[in-house]
């Protein structure tokens, strides 16, 4: 029977690599220990150092400039709407207001009207 696979956290993928590097523990050993493959350990190194740039950036987005692109965007959504009010139509008040920026759909009957063709007084008969 199979073993469920095991998920190593971001931490812990940091801490074999670094078993390596800095206390330079053979790859082997490491894999053996902790029953994974050398290929993941090969595979997770190598996402180790072409991601490594992203640690040094300096420009992250936190969750404060989330919220407040969040705000801006809803604050824009309402000055939409408050430039484009629901009006009511002035020859029935008791209509429901309707929205400007929305059109009514009108579908298409389902089938098109079937003309008949005129009757020859020859029906059944070809020429």
């Amino acid at each position: 029977m199979r073993q469920p696979r095991r998920h190593f956290s971001a931490d812990e993928k940091v801490k074999i690599l670094r078993r390596h590097l800095i206390e330079h523990e053979s790859v082997s050993d490491i894999c053996n220990q902790l029953n994974l493959q050398p290929t993941v350990f090969y595979t997770r190194l190598k996402q180790f150092f072409e991601n490594g740039a992203a640690a040094f950036e300096k420009t992250r987005i936190n969750a404060v400039d989330v919220d407040k692109r969040r705000i801006a965007e809803l604050e824009a959504k309402i000055q939409r709407k408050n430039e484009h009010p629901r009006t009511q139509t002035p020859q029935n008040p008791d209509t429901p207001p309707q929205n400007p920026d929305t059109q009514l759909f009108t579908p298409e009957p389902r089938h098109p009207t079937f003309t008949p063709e005129p009757r020859h007084p020859t029906f059944g008969v070809s020429k």
